[in-house]
């Protein structure tokens, strides 16, 4: 049975139950003809490892047979092999197989023993299938969330903010590097984005509050030069949330974002 999300608690749950010869096989991969061809070497070299261990440790041919006749159905299912993701798990027994396709990225993991090797799996599930973030340029910004299961999508922001750095400097809406020189050059250009970083901070934090009052769901910024230099000094979450307590996390882009809300969205990164 292949799955394309990860296992729920009752899965986790029926995974675990005693599977005398089972098999665990966890692999990173990638979506490419390579990628597959090398993710279909490694897991049948490790199937053909166990196939030996069990040889080595009394199992009967039966037995061995059965394991590998199960590898032998994974291996030619192409809905696998077609679409591969971050990392592949494979579950086998000499009565049971089961597959898991998923974005995660594990480390490579094979396991051999009467029950399955779930532990990348569980602390996969337990940690936050859920994230906010922010796109960020002196042209505007705009917050979005993501879940396990939906792609990222725009909030619609409850309160009024600044949509700009010109906005929230309270200067008029000049673009580019006019704007900065008759503010003083060099420094000028350094106040007016430490003061704009200042204000998405406290836009962000507003409405965040709302919706993760624990500031327990992470939280990244995706902001341009110089912009991201910044946002680095400005908690969004405040006291509780800091970016030095690695809630924030802020991730420099080269190019620059179309606009903010106000006269364009910029496009959160995939």
């Amino acid at each position: 049975m292949i799955r394309y999300e990860l296992p729920r608690t009752e899965d986790l749950i029926r995974l675990g139950r005693p599977r005398p010869n089972g098999l665990s096989i966890y692999l990173p991969t990638a979506p490419t003809p390579a990628g597959r061809d090398l993710a279909f070497a490694t897991a049948k070299s490790a199937v053909d490892e166990a196939v030996r261990k069990l040889r080595d440790t009394g199992r009967s041919p039966a037995i061995q047979e059965a394991l590998r006749g199960q590898w032998t159905a994974v291996a030619a299912d192409d809905r696998i092999w077609s679409n591969l993701a971050a990392s592949l798990v494979i579950f086998l027994a000499p009565d049971f197989a089961e597959e898991y396709v998923l974005p995660n990225d594990l480390e490579p993991r094979v396991h051999v023993g009467d029950y399955f090797d779930l532990n990348q799996l569980v602390r996969t599930v337990t940690l936050p299938q859920r994230a906010f973030a922010v796109t960020l340029s002196s042209n505007g910004w705009n917050l979005w969330e993501a879940t396990a299961t939906t792609r990222a999508t725009e909030l619609e922001l409850v309160g009024e903010h600044a949509e700009d750095v010109a906005e929230a400097t309270h200067r008029s809406t000049i673009r580019g590097r006019q704007l900065f020189r008759r503010l003083g050059g060099d420094e000028g250009h350094k106040v007016l984005l430490e003061r704009y970083a200042q204000v998405v901070a406290e836009a962000v934090r507003t409405e965040l509050v709302r919706l993760d009052p624990k500031a327990a769901v992470p939280l990244f910024v995706f902001a341009t030069e110089p912009c991201s230099a910044c946002s680095g000094r400005n908690s969004c979450r405040g006291s509780r949330c800091p970016c030095r307590a690695h809630r924030m996390s802020c991730v420099p882009t080269r190019s620059t974002p179309p606009s903010g809300r106000g006269s364009g969205r910029s496009p959160m990164p995939r």
